[in-house]
C-alpha cells in the first residue's frame, strides 16, 4: 500500500497507511484542534471541515429554502432522495426495504422492541455480545412474557432452538428468562421471534460473520433478524443485498461526525408490517378524532413510525457526509480502491500499526505491558475492525487502573475511551469476571461511567479503547504509545528503599528549627478564592470558616471550580474583629455577610448577587447549618491541606518553561504550608506538632483534580502542573501532590513561624 486519500487528504502509507499533510502530522481536513490526538472513532467521527463549509454554503444559498416539509415541498424532496442515498449506501434496493429517521442507534433499537409484536411464546435471542441499548430491548419481550436468551455463537442459538433438541442449556448459552413452554416446531412457526446480532463488538472491534444473517434465516424461519451496525459501517461495506437482515440499525455521526442525533432503522418490507405503534402524532397519522379513539396511520411505513416533524436540516446535511466517505481512496496492490472499501484498508492498517507497538513494549522482566481484546493477533481485516482495546499491567503482573490510563492520555491531550464501552457482555469476558463478581463491584460501589472505581480487589472493571476513522492518522497511534511508554513501563528492577520509609519517626523528633509553618491561607466558600493570614484559630473541623459557606445549584449540588472556572474570581476575606465575611468579584458591589448569621440558606440577597455573577441559578447556604444534599454539607475529606515549599519547588524544576507563570502554590490551595526539609516528605509524616498545642494526623495524600489546572488570574484551563504531576506522582492510581490532615485533641491556634515537630 502506498497512498490513501481522504477527500483532499493524502497519507504517506507508513506501517498504517496516514493521513498527514502539515508539519505536526495532522489531518488537514478534519475539524478538531492540532493539540488533540483523537481516538474515539467508535464513539463518534470527526467531521470534516469542507462537509461542514459545503453544508452552510447550502443553507445559507437564496436559492434553497430548508423548512418543515409538510410546508415545503423542496425539503420533503430532499428528505426523499436522502432516504434513497442511504439505501443506495448499503446497496439495499427500494422495492425490499425503507428508511427510518430515528434520532440515533439507540432510538432505532428502542423502536424496534416497542413496536415488534410480542407474546408469552415470543423469542428474544442475543448473539455475541450486544450493546446495552440493544440489550434494553428485553424490557419489551419479557413484559409480554416472551423467553430471552443469550448465545456466544449463531450455532448455539440454532441448536438450543431446533425441534429436534430437547435441551434447556447449552454450552455457550445462557437463559435469562422463559416461559412455561418448550420451543417445538409449532410454536416457533407460529410465533413472532427476534434475534439481535452485532455486525462488529464495539468494545473489541471482533466483526462476526454476516453470513450468520442467512443461516439464521434458513434453519429458523419464523425469527426476524435484528443487525446492529452502529459499529461497523464507518468504515464497513454493508451489502444488504447479500444478507437482507430484516432491521439494521445505524448512526450518521459515528460514520462522519456530523449531524448528531441523527440516525436510521432500515427496515425490510417482509418485516415492517410486524411494527405495530401505540403512540402516534404529528405526520404519522392519516386520519384521527379528537373526542373518540379512532386514529389511521399513513400507509407510508416510514410516515406511520416517525413520530413529529423528522430532523429536516440534519438529513439534508446527509450528502456532504457521503460524498466525504466515498470520496476516499488508496492505492493498494496496484490497484485504486475507492470509498468505504478505501477506509477499511487504511482504519486496518493503523489499528495493525498500533497493535504491533503496543505488544512491543514490555517491563524490565519481560512481561508485556499491555493486553489485548479481540483478535487483533490473526491480523485478519475480516475479523477484526479498526478497533485496540487493551489493559496496561505492572512489571508484576497486577493491573493498572483503566481510568488512571485514561487520565494520564487525557493529560498528554489524547482522547480515547476507558471503561465497559456500554458492551457488559464483552466486557465481561475480556476482564474474565464472573456475573457474581460483575454484581459484587456494583454492590461495592462500582456504577458505569467514570465512577473512579477502576481496581475491585486488584482486577480492573474496565479496559482502554482506541479506535481508528476516516480522519485518523500514524500521528495519534504514535502519540498513544508515546504516552504509554513513557509513563507506565517500568524499565529498572525496583530498588529497594536505603532505609524503611518512616525511619525518621522511630528517632527522636526532628529539632523544631528545622521545620516552620511559611504561609496559612483560609478558603471561606468552597472552590472560591481564598485569604492569607498570619494567625488563625482553629476549630474542631480545621481552620474556622473554612469552607463554611458553599454555593449549591438548582440541583441542590456543590458548584465546583472545576467545572464552573470563573468561581476563580470570587475572592474572599473574613474580619473577625467586625465579624464579617466580605465577598467580592468583577463588576460586582462588594457582598457583605454576617458571620453571625446562621441560616442554611444566606439572604436572598446573596444568592441573587452570586447567580448575577456566575450566570446560573444558585443559593449560597451556610454548609454547617445546610440539611439538604449531602454533597453540600460534608467537609473536605480531611480537615487540613499540608504542602511543603520544597515540594512546590521540585514540581517546578520539571515543568516546562511556559508552565512556571501559573503554576504557584495557590494553584493547589493548601491550608499550612510549610518551610524546610525535603522534597514530599509529608507524604510520610504520620503524627505532627505545630507550635505548643495543635497536633495534626496523617489523613492520606491529596489526588489532584483539573481545578490545579485553573490559572487563579484568568481562569485559563491548562493541561499543566497535572500533565508534569502525571510523570512522578501517580501513586495508587491518583496524581498526588499534598498530605491529608486531621485535628487531634483540642482545638488550638497556628501561626506563620510556628514550628513543627514530627512525632512518633
Amino acid at each position: 500500500m502506498s497512498c490513501c486519500v481522504v477527500g483532499d487528504t493524502p497519507c504517506d502509507g507508513r506501517s498504517g497507511c496516514t493521513t498527514e499533510t502539515g508539519n505536526d502530522g495532522r489531518s488537514s481536513g478534519v475539524v478538531h484542534s492540532s493539540e488533540l490526538f483523537y481516538l474515539d472513532n467508535t464513539g463518534s467521527a470527526l467531521p470534516g471541515i469542507e462537509q461542514i463549509n459545503a453544508f452552510a454554503r447550502d443553507m445559507s444559498a437564496n436559492t434553497v429554502l430548508f423548512a418543515n416539509p409538510h410546508t415545503s415541498p423542496r425539503c420533503a424532496e430532499e428528505i426523499a432522495r436522502a432516504r434513497v442515498s442511504v439505501l443506495e449506501q448499503f446497496n439495499a434496493s427500494p422495492a425490499d426495504y425503507d428508511v427510518i429517521f430515528t434520532s440515533g442507534t439507540t432510538a432505532a433499537l428502542k423502536l424496534v422492541g416497542e413496536c415488534f409484536p410480542w407474546t408469552e411464546r415470543s423469542n428474544l435471542a442475543f448473539v455475541h455480545f450486544p450493546h446495552n441499548s440493544a440489550l434494553g430491548i428485553r424490557a419489551y419481550a419479557t413484559a409480554a412474557g416472551a423467553s430471552v436468551s443469550s448465545h456466544k455463537t449463531i450455532d448455539t442459538l440454532i441448536e438450543s432452538l431446533c425441534p429436534k433438541s430437547t435441551l434447556t442449556e447449552v454450552q455457550g448459552t445462557h437463559t435469562l428468562t422463559s416461559n412455561s413452554v418448550p420451543a417445538t416446531s409449532a410454536t416457533l412457526e407460529s410465533t413472532n421471534n427476534l434475534a439481535v446480532l452485532i455486525a462488529e463488538c464495539n468494545f473489541s472491534g471482533e466483526r462476526y460473520d454476516l453470513q450468520d444473517i442467512n443461516r439464521l434465516h434458513s434453519a429458523l424461519p419464523s425469527f426476524k433478524v435484528l443487525l446492529d451496525a452502529a459499529a461497523f459501517v464507518p468504515h464497513s461495506k454493508l451489502d444488504l443485498s447479500l444478507y437482507m437482515a430484516d432491521f439494521v440499525t445505524l448512526s450518521f455521526y459515528k460514520i462522519f461526525g456530523y449531524p448528531t442525533g441523527l440516525g436510521a432503522l432500515i427496515v425490510h418490507k417482509r418485516a415492517s408490517r410486524l411494527l405495530k405503534k401505540k403512540y402516534f402524532g404529528g405526520g404519522t397519522v392519516s386520519a384521527a378524532l379528537w373526542d373518540s379513539p379512532f386514529v389511521a396511520l399513513r400507509e407510508s411505513i416510514p410516515e406511520s413510525l416517525e413520530d413529529g416533524t423528522p430532523s429536516f436540516m440534519s438529513i439534508a446535511a446527509l450528502r456532504h457526509g457521503w460524498r466525504l466517505i466515498n470520496g476516499a481512496s488508496i492505492e493498494f496492490g496496484g490497484n485504486t480502491v475507492r470509498g468505504i472499501e478505501a477506509l477499511d484498508l487504511h482504519t486496518h492498517q493503523l489499528a495493525m500499526y498500533l497493535y504491533d507497538e503496543l505488544s512491543s513494549l514490555k517491563h524490565w522482566n519481560g512481561s508485556p505491558v499491555c493486553v489485548f481484546a479481540g483478535r487483533l493477533s490473526e491480523r485478519d481485516i475480516h475479523k477484526q475492525g479498526p478497533v485496540v482495546t487493551f489493559s496496561v499491567k505492572q512489571a508484576s503482573g497486577a493491573f493498572v487502573g483503566h481510568q488512571e490510563v485514561g487520565r494520564v492520555c487525557e493529560l498528554n491531550g489524547v482522547l480515547l475511551r476507558t471503561g465497559c464501552m456500554c458492551n457488559p457482555g464483552a466486557c465481561q469476558n475480556f476482564l474474565g469476571l464472573t456475573s457474581e463478581q460483575v454484581l459484587q463491584n456494583w454492590k461495592a460501589g462500582h456504577v458505569c461511567w467514570m465512577d473512579g472505581v477502576d481496581l475491585v480487589q486488584g482486577r480492573p472493571t474496565g479496559a482502554i479503547r482506541a479506535s481508528f476513522g476516516w480522519c485518523s492518522t500514524k500521528r495519534e497511534a504514535d502519540k498513544l504509545v508515546s504516552v504509554i511508554r513513557s509513563h507506565f513501563i517500568e524499565d529498572k528492577f525496583p530498588n529497594p528503599p536505603a532505609t524503611p520509609p518512616d525511619l525518621r519517626l522511630l528517632l527522636s523528633p526532628v529539632p523544631a528549627n528545622e521545620l516552620r509553618v511559611s504561609a496559612i491561607y483560609v478558603y471561606p466558600i468552597k472552590s472560591c478564592a481564598g485569604f492569607a493570614v498570619a494567625r488563625w484559630q482553629c476549630g474542631s473541623e480545621g481552620l474556622l470558616y473554612d469552607r463554611e459557606w458553599v454555593i449549591v445549584g438548582a440541583d441542590n449540588r456543590p458548584l465546583i471550580q472545576k467545572k464552573l472556572p470563573s468561581m476563580c474570581f470570587i475572592h474572599t476575606t473574613i474580619s473577625l474583629e467586625n465579624n464579617l465575611l466580605r465577598v467580592e468579584a468583577p463588576g460586582m458591589a462588594p457582598l457583605i455577610i454576617p458571620l453571625s448569621e446562621t441560616d442554611a440558606v444566606i439572604n436572598e440577597s446573596a444568592s441573587s448577587w452570586l447567580s448575577s455573577f456566575l450566570k446560573c441559578s444558585c443559593k449560597f447556604v451556610r454548609a454547617s447549618v445546610h440539611t439538604g444534599n449531602k454533597e453540600a454539607t460534608a467537609h473536605n475529606s480531611a480537615n487540613f491541606l499540608v504542602i511543603s515549599d520544597e515540594s512546590l519547588r521540585d514540581l517546578r524544576s520539571r515543568l516546562p518553561e511556559a508552565a512556571l507563570s501559573t503554576v504557584h502554590m495557590r494553584n493547589f490551595r493548601p491550608n499550612i504550608v510549610i518551610s524546610g526539609g525535603e522534597p514530599f516528605q509529608e507524604d510520610n509524616w504520620k503524627t505532627i506538632k505545630i507550635g505548643e498545642n495543635l497536633v495534626l494526623s496523617h489523613g492520606g495524600l491529596c489526588n489532584r483534580c483539573t481545578m490545579t489546572c485553573i490559572d487563579p488570574q484568568t481562569g485559563t484551563v491548562y493541561a499543566e502542573p497535572l500533565r508534569t504531576l502525571a510523570t512522578f506522582r501517580r501513586i495508587n492510581g491518583g496524581l498526588m501532590f499534598g498530605t491529608l490532615m486531621n485535628i487531634q485533641g483540642p482545638p488550638s491556634s497556628v501561626a506563620i513561624g510556628d514550628p513543627i515537630v514530627l512525632l512518633p
